[in-house]
This record gives structure tokens, C-alpha cells and sequence, in this order.
């Protein structure tokens, strides 16, 4: 605090009064000071200038580190090159176009006004979920972020004295660079940050941010399994006894491939019935196209039986050390919740498949499939879980998973009808 006091024992009374009414002006006649900091005149300059300056106070008081305050007003500095660049083809070409003396180093001023009006917001919004506990006003620092980008968009062409149409044109522009810096900056992070460090410091900004991170990182083993099937796998010995001898995580792809191959099992013993029927009766109608059996079926093998091991095994394993991971550096209560949640639900899962005290008391209250014969000496079994088996692990995971979905789901409403051309492809993408 001695150099802040150093710096306010030089200024004069009148002097001190007039820089507080410049500062408090950013704030209460905000557009007044983007055209201020957007003149090409010298006053431009210097309302930038003093703004640096007063950036370097605030942070002064909340660091008390001379040291350490320069680097950071430095930082921000510098770092506003990034969406000057990203509106900059826009200004050069449109400023060309339209004859107008607008030099990139008003946009750049205007830019690095519009982020120092945004700084005490932020800090606000983070002190207060801090001081209040509640991480629900994270949710107003990941829909501003957003406005703040959008206000980016369109500051430049507002300022300047166009028709609307040439300001709509190139708001435009501003929109399609900033859409293509997203889609360039996820490629260069999905590329290059193999080892996830931009993602992790990134997602430290909110909940919302960190939860998407996690999510990022899961092989969603609980989209995969299907905890109300549970398989037993066996071998038929020379006198005919079936011995079990293995379990299998069942998905529903497994599940749906069990049912189709039991299925056209039947359908061919009707098949095969039905002629044999015919030839035992010539006056007999065969019923060979009503049974519907497909000889070409692609019915369930071990070979495909040992392809579903191996990827759900390895699905369900990668989340149960993912969480175990993630819980060591998560940043948010309720993110640590979730994970917790999470592993506790997989972990009981995965021990109801490899212990044989759990194995016993699932198979007790479970309802008996049908013996599926794969090949003559390997046949298998699914039996219908009891719902009441998993509940316990499975409910408080569920609670966490949709409370953590509403959350990400109110942390984008900004984000998805600024990117919504994005969101859009996304979804027909995947429909």
C-alpha cells in the first residue's frame, strides 16, 4: 500500500476529484467512453493512458504487490491483441470499402476500454459467489462473458458514422471472424494441448466451465451400461452341465444383440419345424414366410461377445480413474460432489461384476433370462436386475448428473443464441 499512497500524496485535491469523476464515467456513461477512447484525436490517447493507469491502481489495492501489479496491467494489455485481430481483416477491409480514417489503433483502445469496463463486474460476481458460498452467480459470469463478446462484435461498426445497412454488413463480418476464432481456438487446444493444461486452467473460471471439462475427459460410461441386465457367461462341459465361469458389463447394444440372437434362434427352430411338418404332411401349408428367420443374421459370437468386453471394460475403468483423477484438482464443491457421486456408482458397479458376495445378492433377486447357446461348449445368460439393487448409488448420482446438466444448461443461454449457427450444426450433426 506505500506506493499507492506514494502515487495519491502528489495529486492535488482537484486533481484526485477529476480522475475519480474520469473513472466513475466509465461505468456510468460507458458509451461516452468508447467514443472517447475510439477519436482519432490525441484525447483518444490519453483517456486510454489514464485508463492503464487506473487499471494498475485497482489492481495495486487487490494484490498489494507493486511487483506483481505491473506484469498484470502489462498482460491485459497486450493480451487485447487477440480479438483485435479477430475483428482487424473486418476494419481493414470495411474501412477501404466505405472510405473511412479509422487506424486499428482505435478499435485496439476501444477494445481495451470495453475490458476494463468489464473487470469490476467480473471481480463482483466472483467475490460475491465466494463471500456468499453460492456457486449459482457463476451462472451470471459465464452469460456475461458472452455479452461481453458481443458487445466486441458490434462496438466498432456502432461507432462509426455509416448507413445501417453498412453497419449491419459489417457486424456481419464481425460475427462470422469471431465464430471462425472459436471454431480455430478448440482445434488448436484439441490439437496441441495433449495433455489437457489449457483446458484445465481454463475450466478454473466457473462451475459451468469445469464440470464441461470433466464431462470432456469421461468415456460416459453411464450412457454405455445397461445396469438392469447383468450377463453371466458359462461353459458346457461333456456331460451337458453349464458351469459359469465369467461376468460381462452389459450395454444395450449387448443387451439388443442377446434379444435379436435369441430371437432368430426361435424363428429358425419354427423354420426347421414348419418344414419338417410339410414333409411329414404334403397337404400342409408352410408358414416359412410368417417366421421371418434371416439365415444371413449376424448373431451374437464370442468373438463379438469378447469385442463388447474389452470396450466396456475399458470404458468403465477410464471413468472410475477419471474421477479419481479429477477429484485431486476439482476446483467446485459441486463438481466435487458430482465426481464423488459418480466414482461411487461405478465403483459399487464394477464390484457387483467381480465380487462374489455382491454377485450372490444380485443374482437372488434377479429375474432368470434365457439360455443363449454362441457356439456348442459356450453358451451365456442375462438376468433382469433388480431396480432396487443399484438404487442407492445410482439415485444420488442421478440427482448430482441432472443438477450439474440444469446448471451448464442456465450457464448458456447467452452462448447458445450468440453461437447458435454452432449449436444448430451440432444438432443436425448428430441427428
Amino acid at each position: 500500500m506505500a506506493e499507492i499512497n506514494a502515487i495519491l500524496s502528489k495529486l492535488t485535491i482537484k486533481e484526485l476529484g477529476r480522475h475519480l469523476s474520469t473513472y466513475a464515467n466509465l461505468y456510468i456513461q460507458p458509451v461516452k467512453s468508447w467514443k472517447k477512447a475510439f477519436t482519432y484525436r490525441r484525447d483518444g490517447y490519453e483517456f486510454t493512458v489514464y485508463n492503464i493507469i487506473y487499471y494498475f491502481l485497482l489492481v495495486l489495492v487487490i494484490v498489494q504487490d507493486y511487483y506483481l501489479a505491473i506484469p498484470i496491467t502489462l498482460f491485459e494489455v497486450v493480451v487485447t491483441i487477440i480479438p483485435h485481430l479477430v475483428f482487424y481483416p473486418s476494419l481493414r477491409f470495411f474501412t477501404n470499402k466505405f472510405n473511412k480514417r479509422v487506424s486499428w489503433k482505435q478499435q485496439f483502445r476501444l477494445i481495451l476500454i470495453i475490458k476494463f469496463q468489464s473487470v469490476p463486474i467480473v471481480i463482483g460476481i466472483v467475490a460475491l459467489a465466494k463471500w456468499t458460498d453460492l456457486e449459482s452467480y457463476y451462472l451470471l459470469l459465464d452469460n456475461f462473458l458472452f455479452i461481453l463478446w458481443a458487445l466486441l462484435i458490434v462496438s466498432t461498426p456502432l461507432l462509426i458514422n455509416l448507413e445501417i445497412w453498412k453497419k449491419t454488413i459489417w457486424i456481419a463480418a464481425n460475427y462470422i471472424s469471431f465464430l471462425l476464432y472459436l471454431l480455430l481456438f478448440g482445434l488448436l487446444v484439441e490439437t496441441f494441448d495433449l495433455q489437457g493444461r489449457v483446458s484445465d486452467k481454463l475450466s478454473r473460471i466457473s462451475p459451468s466451465k469445469e464440470y464441461g471439462n470433466i464431462i470432456s475427459k469421461s468415456t460416459n460410461a453411464n450412457i454405455w451400461i445397461s445396469d438392469d441386465n447383468f450377463m453371466l457367461i458359462g461353459e458346457v462341459n461333456d456331460s451337458g452341465i453349464v458351469r459359469y465361469n465369467k461376468t460381462q458389463f452389459v450395454s444395450s447394444h449387448l443387451a439388443l444383440s442377446y434379444y435379436e440372437t435369441l430371437l432368430n434362434d426361435h424363428r429358425r427352430q419354427l423354420f426347421l419345424l414348419d418344414s419338417l411338418l410339410c414333409k411329414m404332411d404334403s397337404t400342409r401349408t408352410s408358414k416359412k414366410d410368417s417366421i421371418k428367420w434371416d439365415p444371413n443374421f449376424n448373431r451374437l459370437t464370442k468373438a463379438r461377445l469378447d469385442s463388447f468386453r474389452k470396450t466396456l471394460d475399458s470404458i468403465v475403468s477410464n471413468d472410475i480413474a477419471m474421477c479419481k483423477t479429477e477429484l485431486k484438482n476439482v476446483e467446485f464443491t459441486s463438481n466435487k460432489s458430482f465426481l464423488q457421486s459418480y466414482q461411487a456408482y461405478l465403483d459399487f458397479y464394477y464390484r457387483s461384476y467381480t465380487e462374489n458376495q455382491l454377485i450372490t445378492k444380485l443374482l437372488e433377486n434377479s429375474e432368470k433370462g434365457e439360455l443363449l447357446i454362441i457356439e456348442p461348449n459356450v453358451v451365456c445368460k442375462i438376468f433382469k436386475v433388480d431396480t432396487n439393487f443399484y438404487n442407492p448409488t445410482r439415485q444420488e448420482y442421478l440427482e448430482r448428473y441432472k443438477s450439474k446438466e440444469d446448471q451448464q444448461e442456465k450457464s448458456m443461454i447467452v452462448a447458445k443464441l450468440l453461437l447458435f449457427p454452432i449449436f444448430k450444426g451440432l444438432d443436425v450433426y448428430y441427428d
